[in-house]
């Protein structure tokens, strides 16, 4: 039986030898692939549109604007209840590629293989032979090969000439593998904790910097860490595109009417540790001891069972301070129910904070969006934030995990009124000038058309 068992194993340990030793696997030049003009570009992700992506719908429907040929492949839509009209309007011209139909697959494979049938085999050889995921095994590979080959055939079908993954994750290899597959050009854009620095998220990013033609991020903050990451000679370039929204959607809202209001407290996020939301608590727990009447609204849902988890410890830490009449939890919301909240607030707070498992918010959106309905605000002092606030100019930062500053800067924001709406109105100058999607359109215009190397 023993004998059995170790005959058994031996092709299991033949896969982990040759995943550990192959990682030089060539996958071929997909930077060298000659640009089209004008370009026809696929944007490739996981769900889209989503709920926590609202830049990314917005990116694209700017650059339809300028002119740009966008095609958006996602495996699957957002849950319709939780997108509003304008997310939904994007719905109808995307291309959804789960469930793969076998026929279309096959039809997929076998044009592929007239086409380059050694870049379809490279291809699969490289699924094998490169760590792009914690929970790597065979079976897994091969679900990977054959999503990348259904994508690849999509794309050529709707003569896209350019592959773009607005995420470094597992989609963003996925499209690395597509676009070999089909003949074209690759960029990633690499954007948050989720994609960047939790420690699950980490796998194949040296591939996929690697092998594209150009990289985006949306920070400096994020260069500087992506610069040790992409493999030296072969480094893209990497820019720096500022996450953009369209100003017109934002209606700045009516100042407080009296400082002896009850203070309007909001803040908006995912139920993860690293958006701060217990260190926001403690802080509101200290408001409530020094008399403060207040109401704050975390606006956010949970994403998974972790982030539940989460969730649940925060309602205990709601009940355990006694704020279960001072702090509604909302839930996950359509953003125009979002805008909703942001007209009512008089405050907004970003305690993000760096997560044990490394996640952390990079350019958070909803402190862009918070700054330009024009609301005075406190955030933490890291990662690329004080690149979107200057503190005392457009906010005031605080160093994370501070509850004591977080209160003590809510205060300050609550008895200066006037103190608090200049800074309200340089924060929502400040998104004029850097974070408008219409200006920074321009510049992923004239990198996918080849204008910028």
């Amino acid at each position: 039986m023993r004998s059995l068992a170790r005959r058994a194993s031996l092709p299991l340990r033949v896969y982990r030898f040759a995943v550990e030793h192959g990682g030089a696997w060539p996958l071929g030049g997909l930077r060298s692939a000659p640009a089209a003009a004008p370009a026809r570009v696929g944007y490739y992700l996981w769900r889209f549109p989503a709920l926590t992506g609202t830049y990314i719908y917005r990116e694209v429907g700017a650059l339809r604007t300028a002119g740009l040929a966008v095609e958006v492949f996602a495996d699957l839509p957002e849950r319709d209840e939780l997108l509003d009209a304008e997310a939904r309007a994007f719905m109808a011209d995307t291309h959804y590629l789960l469930p793969m139909h076998a026929e279309r697959l096959r039809r997929y494979r076998r044009h592929l293989l007239r086409r380059d049938p050694l870049g379809v085999v490279n291809a699969l050889a490289y699924t094998a032979l490169h760590r792009y995921a914690a929970n790597k095994n065979p079976r897994e590979d091969l679900r990977i090969f054959h999503q990348a080959l259904y994508l690849a055939g999509a794309v050529s079908e709707r003569g896209v000439t350019h592959l773009h993954s607005p995420w470094a994750n597992l989609s963003g290899f996925i499209a690395l593998l597509a676009a070999r597959m089909a003949g074209i050009p690759y960029s990633v854009q690499a954007r948050a904790s989720t994609d960047l620095y939790r420690n699950r998220s980490r796998w194949g990013l040296a591939e996929m910097f690697g092998r594209a033609r150009f990289i985006v991020t949306n920070s400096e903050f994020n260069r500087a860490y992506i610069a040790h990451v992409v493999p030296q000679p072969s480094a893209a370039p990497i820019h720096v595109v500022y996450e953009g929204i369209d100003l017109s959607q934002f209606v700045p809202r009516s100042p407080r009417r009296s400082a002896a209001d009850r203070l309007r407290i909001l803040s908006v996020g995912r139920l993860v540790e690293e958006k701060g939301f217990e260190h926001l608590l403690r802080a509101l727990a200290l408001l409530r001891e020094r008399g403060r009447a207040f109401h704050c609204t975390i606006v956010g849902g949970s994403e998974d069972e972790t982030s539940s988890h989460y969730g649940r410890h925060l309602a205990e830490l709601r009940q355990r301070f006694g704020l279960e009449d001072a702090v509604c939890f909302a839930g996950a919301l359509p953003f125009d129910r979002v805008l909703q909240e942001y007209a009512r607030a008089d405050v907004f707070a970003m305690p993000s904070v760096v997560a044990r498992d490394g996640g952390r918010d990079v350019t958070p959106n909803a402190l862009i969006e918070a700054m330009a309905m024009q609301l005075p605000l406190v955030a933490t002092k890291l990662t690329a934030i004080p690149e979107i606030v200057e503190h005392r100019v457009s906010g005031l930062l605080v160093p994370p995990r501070n509850p004591s500053a977080l209160a003590q800067a809510l205060l300050e924001l609550a008895d200066d009124a006037a103190f608090a709406e200049q800074l309200a109105a340089n924060a929502r100058r400040r998104v004029e000038q850097r974070f408008d999607i219409r200006k920074n359109a321009q510049r992923y215009l004239a990198l996918f058309n080849g204008i910028t190397s």
